[in-house]
This record gives C-alpha cells, sequence and structure tokens, in this order.
C-alpha cells in the first residue's frame, strides 16, 4: 500500500512539473511540449481556477516554468501558489488517468472537463507546417452569373439562388 502511495505521489509529481513550456497544438489539440494532452474545466472562471484539493489530485495543474513568456491567446495566471498557463483565460490541466502522451481520457469526465482544443490562431508556438494534401479545384462559372463553392469545393453555387449548378472539378 505504501508504494501504490509513494508511485502515486511520484506520478503526480511528474504531471504537475511538466516540461512548463507553452502548449503546443497537436492533431488539434493542446499539448504539453512532450505531448500530454491538457484539459479545461467548466467550473472555473476566466483567469480563475477552481480546481483545488481532491481536484488538483486528479487534475494535476499544467504549471509554467518560472520566467515563461506567454504569446498569442496564452497567459499564465496565479493558482495555488503557482503560475498555470491558460488560453483564452481558461486555466489548464493534465489528467492524471492519462499515462501517455497524446492519450484523452480525460475528455469529458464528469460533463465538466474537456480537452482543449486549438489552431495556428493560438500562438507561435502551436505554427507548425500543414502537411495536408491541397486539393486543387477549377471554377468555372456562366458568364453572366457571381458563383461560390461550398465549404469543401465539391459543388458550384449561383450566389443569387444558392442552387448547385454542377459538381466542381478537383484535384488531388
Amino acid at each position: 500500500m505504501k508504494t501504490q502511495s509513494l508511485l502515486a505521489a511520484v506520478a503526480l509529481a511528474l504531471l504537475t512539473t511538466g516540461s512548463g513550456a507553452q502548449p503546443v497544438v497537436r492533431n488539434g489539440f493542446l499539448a504539453d511540449a512532450a505531448g500530454r494532452t491538457v484539459y479545461t474545466f467548466d467550473k472555473d472562471e476566466l483567469n480563475k481556477s477552481n480546481c483545488a484539493g481532491g481536484c488538483l489530485a486528479a487534475w494535476p495543474a499544467f504549471v509554467a516554468k518560472a520566467g515563461a513568456t506567454p504569446q498569442g491567446d496564452f497567459g499564465l495566471i496565479e493558482a495555488n501558489g503557482a503560475m498555470q498557463w491558460a488560453v483564452k483565460g481558461k486555466p489548464l490541466y493534465y489528467f492524471a488517468g492519462d499515462a501517455k502522451p497524446g492519450e484523452r481520457n480525460g475528455d469529458g469526465n464528469g460533463g465538466t472537463w474537456h480537452v482543449a482544443r486549438g489552431g495556428p490562431k493560438w500562438g507561435a508556438a502551436s505554427r507548425a507546417p500543414s502537411r495536408k494534401k491541397r486539393r486543387l479545384c477549377l471554377l468555372i462559372c456562366p458568364v453572366d452569373h457571381r458563383c461560390t463553392t461550398d465549404r469543401l469545393p465539391s459543388t458550384v453555387r449561383l450566389l443569387s439562388t444558392g442552387q448547385p449548378l454542377y459538381p466542381a472539378p478537383c484535384l488531388g
């Protein structure tokens, strides 16, 4: 029993110290530099953590290293005696049930915990070149009409009526 308690304390210490660097976006989700998923808590207030005591045992704060400088939508808040990373004012946490980088076992827990999501707009550290294959689509529109395409260019529509004209030929 003492061994299990010691192991749990060591795991918690590793999670709370983390890498301390600004979060990054990995596959559309926020993570620390080591790839561990970070979460937000619905019961938090803007720039204020409402997770303490037993809550922090299961959801350790994503603590920043001393001297960390936030960029973009990332910030730091003072919580439980440490500087905790936040995104758009929402404090960020780890989930003690995530054993490996990339796991998202805490998503939806209690209906109040959610994987933090991000995109390129969320600070310089999250900008990475896209590896997605781009599609090249040809848009041909009748002479006297203005046309648009659906979000994924597969159908050309008349702007005036929204009526589909024909599938747009795409490469890639």
